[in-house]
């Protein structure tokens, strides 16, 4: 961490996030949709599920903005 602070490259603070956990996706065309995070080839994906019709979607999210739920 030290290193990347010391650096004169840009850098952002974003939510400790761990695989399976519950998030929310904060502005952009999903805003608002809650899922569990998940991770495939490599990318961030967010897995939406509908109880009500037995199943799952997943979405990539990367350039999103996203907080624990």
């Amino acid at each position: 961490m030290r290193a990347v602070v010391t650096q004169q490259g840009s850098f952002f603070p974003c939510p400790f996030l761990k695989t399976g956990q519950r998030i929310r996706i904060r502005g952009g065309a999903l805003d608002g949709v809650e899922g569990v995070l998940n991770s495939h080839k490599g990318a961030s994906t967010l897995v939406v599920s509908v109880e009500l019709i037995q199943r799952s979607v997943s979405v990539l999210i990367d350039g999103y903005d996203v907080e624990a739920a």
